[in-house]
């Protein structure tokens, strides 16, 4: 579902890291189609507006399409192709909810299984965490359920959070690779960039939403997407290839 893409870079990294392969290409596309709008639309979950991710006034996603590819490599593999690096990938996490057909767990256990377990593979603090790519849809119940798990694992630290898809669209199965794609790119930049259409914040996630682009020195991001069905799926996103 729309952890797909997500899911299959932790299942790549995961292969790499055992020695089952050197090289993986992970590919992640998905398209409208009239399947899609008439299920998004018979869901209720399909604004009728622009989607405002995490707004306190959020009426549903705006569907949007894409594809990205990446090629990931063991350290060794990368040395002796001379190839340079962008990032690394250095834990990830999936874990289901179970609970609904489409409805997320509205107190977010299998999200907050998967980033904890992204985390602890990573060994990675709340603390040391300060940018959150959210999967941010902008449907009432996925983006209240992500709030809660954020709030229970890092509390009121400081925290750079945001969502794409208010620029994007919700890219559907597509989503996981282009938002860890936007993600590597902010680590290289040091930027974070904004939640288009997220007019007033939540109140969960107010001192964490910016709507303009920011420079901040970080060293990682978490990445985290959920899908229909109960599946959620984190992955850790760092400057340095993790070996």
């Amino acid at each position: 579902a729309c952890a797909s893409s997500t899911i299959a870079l932790g299942q790549a990294a995961g292969w790499i890291a055992r020695g089952h392969a050197e090289v993986v290409l992970v590919c992640g596309a998905d398209l409208v189609t009239d399947f899609v709008v008439k299920g998004v639309t018979a869901w209720n979950a399909l604004s009728p507006a622009p989607g405002r991710p995490l707004d306190l006034l959020r009426r549903g996603l705006g569907l949007g399409e894409g594809a990205a590819a990446m090629v990931l490599m063991s350290p060794a593999r990368a040395r002796r192709e001379g190839c340079g690096k962008l990032a690394g990938i250095s834990g990830w996490g999936a874990a289901g909810d179970a609970v609904h057909m489409t409805a997320p767990d509205r107190y977010g256990r299998g999200l907050t299984r998967a980033v904890r377990s992204a985390m602890a593979m990573a060994g990675v603090a709340p603390a040391a965490v300060s940018v959150v790519n959210a999967h941010g849809t902008g449907t009432v119940y996925n983006d209240m359920m992500e709030l809660i798990v954020f709030k229970h694992i890092f509390e009121e630290k400081p925290l750079n959070l945001f969502s794409v898809k208010g620029a994007l669209g919700h890219t559907l199965g597509a989503a996981g690779i282009i938002e860890a794609a936007l993600s590597i790119k902010g680590l290289a930049e040091q930027a974070v960039p904004p939640t288009v259409g997220c007019q007033e914040p939540e109140a969960a996630a107010r001192a964490w939403i910016k709507q303009t682009p920011q420079t901040v020195a970080h060293d990682l991001t978490i990445s985290t997407n959920s899908g229909f069905g109960g599946i959620n799926a984190a992955v850790i996103l760092t400057k340095e290839e993790a070996e």
